[in-house]
């Protein structure tokens, strides 16, 4: 079986027991009673060569897991963030 990874500068997926809505003007998240997990992903360079390189996915993975810790970005805490950046993320990682 083959896998095609997409370019995508920065990919998302939460699972939310109970959703939490947007917060506006950085007020503290108040805790909902379920948990929130990410996979945060971020690839700057792909192995296949006809995927041009990306000049900042990596890092604005890095800087959207450190929002998602946040009081705007919902006070995920870190253990339940896996961010993945260039090789590290593989299909065995997500």
């Amino acid at each position: 079986m083959r896998y095609i990874l997409l370019p995508v500068s920065l990919l998302l997926v939460s699972f939310f027991m109970q959703a939490q809505p947007l917060l506006k003007n950085d007020a503290p998240a108040k805790p909902s009673g379920g948990n929130t997990y990410a996979i945060v992903i971020g690839i700057s360079s792909y192995q296949d060569p006809d995927i041009p390189p990306l000049s900042f996915s990596n890092r604005d993975a890095i800087v959207f897991s450190d929002f998602l810790m946040s009081a705007p970005g919902g006070l995920v805490p870190k253990q339940n963030i896996k961010l993945l950046t260039d090789s590290m993320a593989t299909i065995g990682e997500v």
